[in-house]
């Protein structure tokens, strides 16, 4: 038999990790952010979406808020380090609310040149939709790898999924009773952060 040398190439991956935070406080500083700050359209099909918040270490106005991004980032730059031995920027980072009302949902996308994306559910009732990633590297269309071009994820609250940046990935509709309530987050490489602030303004 053949001398075979194997390599995994191109992998791609996604983590999950608890975070210690109150899920209540965070639904009473959401009631507030929607009375300061109208809804973004970007890819929510429904509901609200949060403007942006961080940039360079920017905090905003909600307490609690701002406790979570501290450890969402420390969470995924304990994951990189461990994984990729990389840095992930402190000070660069963005972050957003997404609130998905019954029959809401949002859209495919992939979130360009941030290389990791964290996503925490405050709230993900039964039914309410799954997360889904979906390969985008051509393997998708062929059966000899893999049958499924996803990876389906049934949310937890009060949990932080990681994933890189460039997976396109979309949350189906939610069919339950009740809010779907999650915060998306951009992270940086700290080579990238260099890389990002020489681009032209």
């Amino acid at each position: 038999m053949s001398d075979f040398r194997e390599q995994d190439i191109f992998s791609d991956f996604v983590a999950s990790t608890d975070i210690d935070i109150s899920l209540d406080m965070l639904e009473v500083e959401l009631i507030l952010m929607q009375k300061d700050y109208p809804s973004v359209h970007k890819t929510n099909i429904g509901g609200y979406q949060s403007p942006d918040y961080g940039y360079f270490g920017e905090d905003c106005p909600y307490k609690t808020f701002n406790s979570l991004r501290s450890k969402c980032v420390a969470a995924g730059q304990e994951y990189i380090m461990e994984r990729l031995n990389k840095q992930i920027s402190k000070d660069m980072y963005s972050w957003w609310c997404n609130l998905n009302h019954v029959g809401d949902c949002n859209q495919l996308h992939h979130h360009s040149r941030t290389d990791l994306v964290g996503v925490f559910y405050i709230k993900s009732e039964r039914n309410s939709g799954r997360l889904i990633l979906t390969r985008n590297d051509g393997a998708q269309y062929c059966d000899m790898m893999h049958r499924l071009g996803q990876f389906l994820i049934k949310p937890t609250a009060g949990r932080l999924y990681l994933f890189p940046g460039h997976l396109w990935h979309h949350v189906e509709q939610n069919d339950s009773d009740a809010d779907r309530i999650s915060v998306s987050f951009n992270m940086y490489t700290t080579l990238s952060e260099n890389l990002l602030n020489r681009l032209p303004q």
